[in-house]
């Protein structure tokens, strides 16, 4: 008996799903990959705006330093002395 046609039949379905199965596999990678940089970017975006809403914040406490004339230190608008240099703030 010659069974090379059936060989040659399971040998062209073995292929035939392991491309399906390759396949598959690479449409689930590229969901996980846009997935993850959807996150990141979702992430990166919070965290721009909570960096900018930091430097608002920063913005009014810059009122609330004092800078030394002398040395150019920012000291606490209630210190009365320069933190670096020890001289009098005005």
């Amino acid at each position: 008996m010659d069974y090379s046609p059936i060989w040659f039949l399971v040998a062209i379905f073995v292929i035939v799903m392991a491309a399906l199965s390759i396949r598959s596999w690479l449409e689930e990678r590229e969901k996980v990959r846009r997935d993850l940089n959807y996150l990141y970017h979702e992430n990166w975006e919070r965290k721009k705006k909570e960096r900018e809403e930091a430097q608002e914040e920063s913005v009014g406490e810059k009122a609330l330093v004092v800078q030394c004339k002398f040395c150019g230190r920012e000291n606490p608008s209630d210190a009365s002395f320069c933190q670096k240099c020890g001289r009098k703030l005005q």
